[in-house]
């Protein structure tokens, strides 16, 4: 990715916004050197949050690479939040926006009714364990190509990742209890600016 290329994918327009964002890519790979692909998701991760012990709960399962080619095939990414969906460089579905009222959290409800629609696209879930739970039951009829898992939270954020973690799916979530939207909003964006340096 070229300079101005990162510069953008950080909001950094400008001059001022871009020294700040330059200097920022600087520290960040002080920390976490290397030119790969994983390098690069989790210094965007670190620059999301501000936090350099990101980088040790950022886990990968399978070839991140993969979810650069699912996107750029043209998949869907359907998330669980409005908030993920708002922060992301591409369309996406919400999956919250379909729940209705009910035993079951809008999200939950909201993920079910788009079962169909999972098989081969991109999932993220950035907020809500719940949604990760029961992505997990829906994978095994109708599995996503690339899952990007990072719910927060005490009641069972941890649990839910290591849930995904297990499936048969390539994966980016974060170890225990950390996480949230913008963590998710960051790696998935970096997947996307990606596809624009892939060959067509």
């Amino acid at each position: 990715m070229g300079f101005m290329d990162l510069m953008g994918s950080m909001g950094a327009n400008t001059k001022n916004a871009i020294e700040i964002a330059r200097k920022s890519a600087e520290i960040a790979k002080e920390i976490v050197p290397g030119d790969g692909l994983r390098e690069e998701i989790i210094r965007r991760c670190i620059i999301a949050t501000g936090d350099v012990t990101i980088k040790d709960l950022i886990a990968f399962k399978g070839d991140p690479n993969i979810g650069v080619e699912v996107l750029k095939n043209g998949c869907k990414i359907i998330v669980d939040v409005k908030m993920l969906k708002v922060g992301l460089r591409r369309e996406a579905i919400a999956a919250i926006e379909f729940g209705g009222e009910g035993v079951e959290t809008r999200v939950v409800d909201g993920i079910r009714k788009l079962a169909n629609q999972i098989e081969g696209n991109l999932i993220g879930i950035g907020n809500a364990p719940s949604a990760a739970i029961e992505l997990c039951k829906i994978a095994k009829k109708h599995p996503p190509a690339f899952i990007v898992a990072t719910p927060v939270g005490f009641v069972n954020a941890a649990k839910s990742k290591e849930m995904i973690r297990e499936l048969d799916i390539p994966s980016i979530i974060t170890v225990g209890t950390r996480g949230g939207s913008t963590i998710c909003a960051a790696i998935i964006n970096c997947l996307i600016e990606h596809v624009a340096q892939r060959p067509h």
